[in-house]
């Protein structure tokens, strides 16, 4: 009787730019899952499916592999949240919430990863997530026909808005209360409101 031969898997061989991108997905997992310190290299290769060698080919520390998976994630969300000029205002803004929204569902664990990071005290860390709120309050400010430093008072409460926005997207990830229709909603109602009264009161001065 002839031998059964099992075929044995074949492994495809992932171009570096593919592999390179696996490994910060799987760093949006495992960052926006557990703390920063609670994390090994050999947690990262093993989830990946690689050789420790291998992900420090990559990456040369957990630190720079850290700092990676902050800036793509803040890149691709600054991306996603992009204003439509062509809207009206209310449009523009329901606009990007949704797109801001959808990036939550799809993406928990990468968001979390940025906005729950141990190493929140680290510079280049705290410069990429600076310049994230920086390009979002630009794009409010100048939505509003203001650029930045024109009326302190309303870039504080954009800037409010946005702590805001951010704690409560972290909180609605945890427990899903609303539903993202509702969570849309809360964040435009909310930024219409703040704004409006800002402008109110800086008209007044």
């Amino acid at each position: 009787m002839p031998e059964t031969i099992t075929p044995q898997p074949v492994r495809r061989r992932m171009a570096p730019e593919d592999r390179r991108r696996a490994l910060i997905e799987t760093g949006f997992e495992l960052l926006g899952a557990r703390h920063y310190q609670e994390i090994e290299i050999e947690d990262i290769a093993k989830m990946a499916g690689v050789s420790t060698g291998l992900l420090y080919h990559y990456f040369p520390s957990k630190r720079d592999f850290y700092v990676t998976v902050v800036r793509e994630a803040s890149h691709t969300l600054l991306q996603r949240t992009k204003p439509d000029p062509k809207l009206p205002r209310r449009a523009r803004l329901e606009a990007v919430m949704s797109a801001y929204v959808d990036y939550l569902q799809e993406h928990p664990a990468g968001f979390a990863a940025v906005h729950r990071g141990a190493i929140g005290a680290d510079p280049e860390v705290r410069a990429i997530v600076e310049d994230y709120s920086r390009v979002q309050i630009g794009r409010l400010l100048k939505d509003l026909g203001l650029k930045p430093g024109e009326q302190p008072v309303l870039e504080l409460v954009v800037r409010g808005w946005l702590a805001f926005v951010i704690e409560t997207s972290l909180r609605w990830i945890d427990e899903r209360q609303l539903t993202p229709d509702e969570l849309r909603e809360l964040f435009v109602d909310a930024a219409t409101a703040l704004f409006r009264t800002a402008l109110s009161r800086g008209s007044q001065r």
